[in-house]
């Protein structure tokens, strides 16, 4: 195609908008000055080379008449004169033989000059004609030119010389012309008087008389099969095609020279060496000068794959931001364009953090053929990632298969991961309870911790997340917990609620204890910057405080706060008492609600009714705790310490008062 075309190169061959190839143009310059003879500086016919053409200069031989010198219009040579032809003055090629002189007072010399101008000389030639006058006593005849039956005037004319009027007004004075014949004027001068100089300078076009077209590179190829080609109007042209190889290093070598056939076979060559091919057409005629038309030239082969990537709208990414620990998730189509179907595809995928540092991560798919374009995915984590990144996709890396172009395997995308900065949360219970600071605790508390993170990409599914130790007031006594303990449960945290337990089940003897307990996330963020600490008290014997009820007086409702060491007994009751010892109300362990070791603050309110709903009189009231245990015996007097003396005028044999105030 013509526009195919217009991509190769040529050298000698143009290809114009006529779209019919010919040679291109090439030239030169001819100076005709006429003037006066002087030997020191005389008048000549000059080539742009500054080379005076001795061969013609009618004035060696010439004192005044008309000369002429004519060009090929193909190769521009200058025409032979071999002595008098064209009825020119035969001066035994004396400085002549390319230049045909005559005799401008003749009128014989002067029809042979128009015979000349008009008949002999074929159009497309270059035309150079100048008068004669040697000497200032020089005569052209000029009078008598327009009685001739065919004057030279108007045989220039013809030619489109626009100065042949000031020639007849002027007479002898020096005069130049230069025409093609039957295409126009090319330059024209003359003198105002015989002194003058008439002087032109004219550019002389010739073709070239050969020229070579050049391919582009052609390939890649997996496998060469045929060339073929045509031209016409051959004319007298000699033409041929020559194949070029070209190495994957880009190293060209002619392979086949000069094919004239217009069908060749190129299955001998080797595509393995040559993956590419270029054509040189090379044509000469150096009679007519014509370019042969090439109509077509092709090569057929199998080609390289061609892999892209899938449409816009096949192409998943999600990862623009993405929180610390979340998945980068990649998935788009790949597509094989061409026909040929090679091995399975590898596919190389890479992470680049903003010190260009990046990771590459390869996979192999299956064959990709152009009927069955194949999906492709990639997921990669963000956990151990923080900030700016590039993700990057590349079909094919370092040509791992044949390819014919790589440009469009290569897709990047950049993408930022917020890293994960806040601090997971610890919570820790004794029997369910958060206690305070040296409160009293079952010699077996189930003491359950809580590591509680938002990030939902982090599981808190490791028990080496938790760190346990416990002081027990001893010397060299801090024992750290290992996570390996039979004392030790964990559940780990889920998608769906990411709190992770640890659960401690300790065997403790009676003493003062301290635990400490740290927790971090999967980011490595700790739940405090300090470890949480709590101190508790160990009491092995089964005992129980008095029992105090708040508020007292009351006039709606009150509760009962007691102390219980040791293990909570089977049965444990209320009774409240009418001064003379009847019992009006029994408050049974069931009402009292859950019971632990330690300091118990009933969830009951009693609301100061009798057994039968009935509200009881304002008054005072007594009341005592009944603890029955068939396991553990009886339970002692707990003793409160430095708050026994105040708390005991309180109680008498174990019985407390209260007041009922409406």
């Amino acid at each position: 195609h013509y526009f195919q075309y217009l991509s190769d190169d040529s050298e000698g061959i143009i290809l114009p908008e006529n779209r019919v190839f010919q040679f291109d143009t090439n030239g030169f310059f001819i100076t005709v000055t006429n003037k006066l003879n002087d030997p020191d500086n005389p008048p000549g016919y000059q080539f742009d080379f500054g080379n005076n053409a001795t061969s013609v200069r009618p004035w060696n031989y010439m004192s005044e008449g008309i000369a002429v010198a004519i060009g090929d219009g193909i190769s521009g040579r200058a025409w032979v004169n071999n002595g008098g032809d064209y009825g020119s003055i035969n001066t035994s090629n004396f400085g002549s033989f390319r230049s045909f002189g005559y005799d401008t007072n003749d009128p014989v010399a002067r029809a042979s000059l128009v015979n000349l101008l008009n008949n002999a000389i074929p159009d497309g030639s270059y035309v150079f004609l100048w008068t004669i006058v040697r000497d200032p006593d020089a005569e052209l005849g000029i009078p008598d030119w327009v009685n001739d039956e065919s004057p030279i005037t108007s045989a220039l004319k013809n030619q489109g010389a626009e100065l042949t009027d000031n020639l007849l007004q002027l007479g002898n004075v020096p005069y130049v012309v230069v025409y093609r014949k039957g295409e126009g004027l090319i330059a024209e001068d003359i003198g105002e008087t015989i002194f003058d100089i008439a002087k032109v300078n004219s550019f002389i076009p010739i073709l070239e008389s050969e020229g070579k077209f050049f391919s582009t590179k052609i390939g890649p190829a997996v496998k060469w099969s045929n060339f073929v080609w045509n031209i016409d109007n051959i004319g007298q042209d000699t033409s041929g095609v020559s194949i070029y190889g070209i190495s994957a290093d880009g190293n060209e070598e002619l392979l086949i020279e000069n094919i004239k056939e217009f069908e060749y076979n190129l299955e001998d060559i080797d595509a393995s060496e040559y993956p590419y091919l270029r054509l040189e057409l090379s044509t000469k005629d150096e009679v007519l000068r014509t370019s042969p038309n090439m109509n077509f030239w092709r090569v057929t082969y199998d080609p390289f794959q061609e892999f892209t990537y899938g449409q816009p709208d096949k192409i998943t990414f999600i990862g623009d931001t993405l929180d610390q620990g979340e998945d980068l998730i990649f998935k788009t189509e790949v597509v094989n364009l061409s026909e040929f179907v090679g091995d399975s595809l590898l596919i190389q995928y890479g992470i680049t953090d903003e010190q260009n540092r990046t990771e590459t991560f390869f996979k192999r798919i299956d064959k990709v053929s152009n009927s069955n374009p194949i999906e492709i995915s990639f997921t990669r984590g963000t956990s151990e990632y923080s900030g700016k990144y590039q993700f990057s996709v590349l079909l094919n890396p370092d040509e791992d298969q044949p390819e014919r172009y790589l440009f469009n395997n290569l897709g990047l995308k950049d993408f930022f991961v917020r890293g994960d900065n806040r601090n997971p949360l610890l919570d820790v219970t004794f029997d369910g309870i958060h206690i305070t600071d040296g409160e009293i605790v079952s010699p077996t508390p189930e003491i359950l911790i809580k590591l509680n993170d938002e990030n939902e990409f982090f599981i808190l599914d490791d028990p080496s997340l938790f760190e346990l130790k416990l002081d027990t007031g001893d010397i060299n006594a801090l024992l750290e917990i290992p996570l390996t303990s039979n004392e030790l449960e964990f559940t780990p945290g889920s998608t769906a609620n990411n709190e992770a337990q640890l659960i401690y089940r300790p065997s403790l003897k009676g003493g003062d204890y301290t635990l400490f307990v740290q927790g971090r996330d999967g980011s490595n963020n700790f739940s405090g910057e300090t470890e949480y600490a709590i101190n508790f008290r160990v009491v092995e014997e089964n005992a129980v405080s008095n029992v105090f009820n708040y508020p007292n007086p009351f006039s709606t409702s009150t509760q009962f706060v007691f102390t219980l060491t040791g293990s909570v007994p089977d049965n444990m009751k209320i009774q409240i008492m009418t001064l003379s010892g009847k019992v009006v109300r029994e408050i049974t362990q069931e009402e009292l609600g859950p019971i632990r070791v330690g300091i118990n603050r009933t969830e009951f309110t009693w609301d100061g009714t009798d057994e039968y709903g009935d509200k009881l009189g304002n008054g005072v009231y007594l009341y005592r705790m009944v603890v029955k245990d068939s396991d553990n015996g009886n339970y002692e007097k707990f003793d409160l310490g430095n708050n026994q003396i105040e708390i005991d005028k309180f109680f008498q044999e174990g019985f407390g008062k209260m007041v009922i105030l409406r």
